[in-house]
């Protein structure tokens, strides 16, 4: 889910479900600092540099979970 702040802020805020699954990719992704809550990690992007470079470690991390798991 991509969501933006309120107030206008040009920030990128995405929320990632589950977070026993993602929690790997927060662990490993250390250019912006995570949000963790009991149903979701969340990590705020501010630019769109930024939502592009975590997009595509957020898809390069799922499709290796799909192969590890025999997906």
């Amino acid at each position: 889910m991509v969501s933006f702040l309120p107030e206008g802020t040009v920030k990128y805020c995405l929320d990632f479900s589950p977070p026993d699954f993602w929690q790997p990719l927060a662990d490993s992704y250390k250019a912006l600092p995570w949000e963790c809550q009991a149903d979701r990690l969340r990590i705020v992007a501010e630019n769109y540099s930024y939502l592009l470079d975590i997009l595509v470690h957020a898809r390069l991390f799922y499709i290796a979970q799909g192969k590890a798991e025999g997906g």
